[in-house]
């Protein structure tokens, strides 16, 4: 299976949207910018874990870099509470790392 990352943002989006549910219209282009922010360091990460290049221990750890970001710029919105922002950048990020290890 290859790895597209326009797929996997789109996976990413919907994961969030599923977390945030009614609020997803205030949210939602707040959070595509910060997903388009992110992609391409997000794409290096999976690509340098699918080639080989880090290994599952650097691949997490870097997610964990990345999800701090994502947090980060997920802040902006303002009508969630923060805890709903987290499981939404959970939620994108789990759907990140299950299609690289799904291109591996």
């Amino acid at each position: 299976m290859g790895f597209d990352i326009n797929t996997v943002a789109k996976d990413m989006l919907s994961a969030a949207e599923g977390v945030f549910r009614d609020e997803w219209p205030k949210v939602k282009e707040v959070m595509e910018q910060v997903l388009a922010d992110e992609q391409a360091a997000l794409e290096k990460i999976a690509q340098a874990y699918i080639s080989g290049a880090i290994n599952e221990e650097e691949f997490r750890d870097q997610l964990e870099s990345e999800r701090d970001a994502f947090a980060a710029g997920g802040a902006m919105v303002r009508v969630c509470s923060k805890v709903t922002i987290q499981k939404a950048v959970k939620a994108a990020m789990k759907a990140l790392e299950q299609a690289a290890k799904a291109a591996l």
